[in-house]
């Protein structure tokens, strides 16, 4: 990522709307874009279908906007790409706490196919306010800048990916867990629901993985979490307490 000063000296004022499903972000970028910043923080929205992106962009004609979300989806894929297509120079810059394999190979052509002035963060990549605005900065000069952590993603391919693919999200939640090593007990208190229902999705996740020639029936768990963790490390970035 390019030094946040030489960016900075490099353009105007730089003008930035923010789209935030959650609150307490929309107060953090709030409080690190303060008038003296090199990025003015128009207004802030919270994240919602009833307020279309467009029609913020319209009526706001921000430089770039800031969309940040719980779980990224193909819907907002979609939704980002006729925003581009429609609104000329706008830098978008993408901030999400998750994300399913399922979204993976519609996020990799997504990304391929942006000309410029596009970034990508997972919300726990983003820990120094300089690297939030240069992130910003970067986007508004014409450059793409993708987490490392999202391009680990978007480069496997391999029967993990496959199989893992094929999970429900709760499946992927209940997966998250037993990478983190709870038990069936625990991760029944973290999702309430009761054991029973545990046990019942941890069956299916070993179903589907079986497919994956290196999964031991000897171990599941273990293989399970090996499976998880040879994806990303972390397929889902948001703790889940």
């Amino acid at each position: 990522m390019p030094d946040s000063n030489r960016v900075f000296g490099s353009v105007d004022k730089i003008t930035l709307i923010v789209v935030e499903e959650q609150e307490i972000y929309r107060k953090l970028y709030e409080a690190i874009c303060p008038s003296a910043s090199p990025i003015e923080l128009r207004e802030s929205f919270p994240y919602s279908a009833k307020k279309t992106l467009d029609s913020i962009v319209a009526r706001t004609a921000p430089d770039v906007i800031l969309i940040g979300v719980n779980h990224l989806s193909a819907e907002l894929l979609n939704e980002v790409t006729q925003l581009q297509n429609d609104s000329g120079n706008l830098g978008v810059v993408l901030i999400a706490s998750s994300l399913t394999s399922g979204v993976i190979p519609i996020l990799n052509k997504f990304v391929a196919s942006r000309k410029a002035r596009f970034g990508f963060l997972f919300r726990k990549s983003l820990t120094h306010t300089d690297q939030f605005r240069t992130m910003i900065s970067s986007v508004q000069a014409g450059q793409i800048v993708i987490d490392p952590a999202l391009g680990a993603l978007m480069d496997k391919d391999n029967e993990d990916v496959t199989s893992i693919s094929g999970l429900t999200p709760r499946e992927i939640e209940v997966l998250n867990l037993i990478a983190r090593g709870r038990t069936n007990e625990a991760i029944s208190v973290s999702l309430f629901i009761d054991v029973k229902t545990v046990r019942h999705h941890i069956n299916n996740i070993y179903g589907k993985l079986k497919t994956n020639s290196t999964f031991d029936d000897r171990h599941p768990r273990v293989s399970a979490t090996n499976a998880y963790h040879q994806l990303t490390g972390q397929l889902i970035f948001e703790d889940l307490g």
